[in-house]
């Protein structure tokens, strides 16, 4: 393999990595801002025991 694809590969997954990260604390973000629904629905998909 070529250095430069190489290159390509790791900076694309760093980006992907990135991405995901935001991604994740959006979503934290939102679901806090929206107030416990969203967090018991979450907890109830995980089969956590939030707000039945």
């Amino acid at each position: 393999m070529s250095p430069v694809a190489i290159l390509f590969i790791v900076f694309g997954a760093f980006l992907l990595f990135l991405f995901i990260l935001w991604l994740i604390h959006f979503l934290y973000h939102k679901a806090k801002k929206d107030g416990k629904e969203s967090i018991a629905c979450l907890g109830s998909g995980y089969g956590g025991d939030f707000g039945g």
